[in-house]
């Protein structure tokens, strides 16, 4: 009679080496996986996300001036000047977002 710790561990074996090698067919992170290939193929270069750029950035300062004049005489009384510092920046959103739908894999054997 054979043992059976070491049928048991020769069977655990065997699915643990089946395991791995299921989970590694669909792997779309290598580069040699299908997905990427489409990716490269049509130029997308696999960068999801949002992209800020700056157009334009502008440092302005907006002034009042206020003024009490003397209606009679046109002395001028009193001058209230105020000075704000401003930035102005004008940015462009770019959205970019792939989306790669990987199909089932066929494979056919031609035997003589």
């Amino acid at each position: 009679m054979r043992h059976p710790q070491r049928i048991a561990l020769l069977s655990a074996g065997l699915l643990t080496i089946g395991g791995f090698v299921a989970g590694c067919n669909r792997d779309e992170h290598l580069t040699d996986s299908p997905a990427e290939a489409a990716r490269q193929a049509v130029g997308a270069d696999g960068k999801d996300g949002t992209e800020n750029t700056t157009e334009t950035r502008r440092d302005v300062i907006v002034e009042k001036t206020t003024k009490v004049t003397d209606r009679q005489t046109g002395e001028v009384i009193a001058t209230e000047k105020e000075v704000t510092p401003v930035t102005v920046e004008r940015e462009k959103k770019v959205n970019t977002d792939v989306n790669v739908n990987v199909g089932d894999t066929t494979k056919t054997v031609n035997r003589p």
